[in-house]
């Protein structure tokens, strides 16, 4: 299994970035750069881990199963120059749309949830139980609100755009004040709770 690796230092932070040869594979928020080795060896051991537990195919097959596959990975900023380009233009104001092609890897109901997640428009939002009546289990709102939480490429994958059916902003992981900034950024109108609300003219 190969990987490709950065450090990507934006308007919202140093982020860790790690791809396949089918796309992004992890987008992930760090406090400090210096984070960036130690998260990415604990990345890397945890792919190595998934990978014990499913067979080329996808399917399930016993822990501990023989022969892991292995997980190389190399630094390669060339591979992360149209992400970089598009971040930037997504917090400049000038990309709605993300085009960079991402490899999300996890459950079938995480992998429906998070389809869900790349149809939500720019600008719009969606409450956690609209998402579960969209993939057919309209009882399942907390369930999508983990799998909305473990979403591995967060911005790219706007998880963002969902919050609460009273209009509060719950779970993202680079916290509540960056989730904010981004809505903020879409358009939307926040009040000084951490919570969405309607526009007022006066």
């Amino acid at each position: 299994m190969e990987m490709r690796h950065t450090l990507l230092l934006t308007v919202v932070g140093p982020m860790l970035a790690l791809a396949s040869d089918r796309g992004l594979v992890r987008l992930q928020f760090l406090h400090e750069g210096y984070e960036y080795r130690t998260q990415l060896r604990a990345l890397l051991e945890q792919l190595r881990t998934e990978g014990r537990l499913l067979g080329n195919d996808g399917a399930s097959r016993a822990e501990g199963a023989a022969n892991p596959p292995k997980v190389r990975a190399k630094e390669d900023d060339t591979w992360f120059a149209p992400l970089i380009q598009e971040l930037g233009e997504y917090f400049c104001g000038k990309r709605k749309v993300f085009s960079v092609p991402v490899d999300l890897r996890g459950t079938d109901f995480q992998l429906s949830v998070w389809r869900k997640l790349q149809g939500i428009p720019y600008g719009k939002l969606r409450a956690y139980r609209q998402i579960a009546r969209a993939v057919g289990k309209p009882g399942a709102a907390r369930a999508v609100g983990q799998a909305t939480g473990a979403n591995p490429v967060p911005i790219v994958v706007p998880c963002h755009r969902v919050i609460g059916a009273d209009g509060n902003l719950v779970g993202f992981g680079g916290g509540m004040s960056l989730k904010a900034m981004l809505l903020r950024l879409e358009g939307h109108t926040l009040g000084t709770r951490p919570r969405v609300i309607a526009p007022r003219l006066f």
